[in-house]
């Protein structure tokens, strides 16, 4: 699973990439801080880049 170091306590998050498109937020496990990534400006490159996804899961038959 991706994962990248809370930038609070540099805990590893681990996230899924449907969660990080859908603009959820994820949080860490050790101080709470939660991290959302926005994407008001780029939502033609996030609705292609989930669309990459959804046809990369397809072939993979990943659920």
């Amino acid at each position: 699973m991706p994962n990248i170091p809370c930038p609070k306590c540099s805990t590893t998050i681990e996230f899924d990439f449907k969660t990080v498109l859908d603009g959820k937020d994820f949080i860490c496990k050790n101080c709470n801080s939660k991290i959302t990534l926005t994407y008001s400006d780029n939502k033609t490159i996030f609705k292609n880049a989930q669309k990459a996804l959804d046809k990369l899961k397809d072939n993979l038959d990943i659920d």
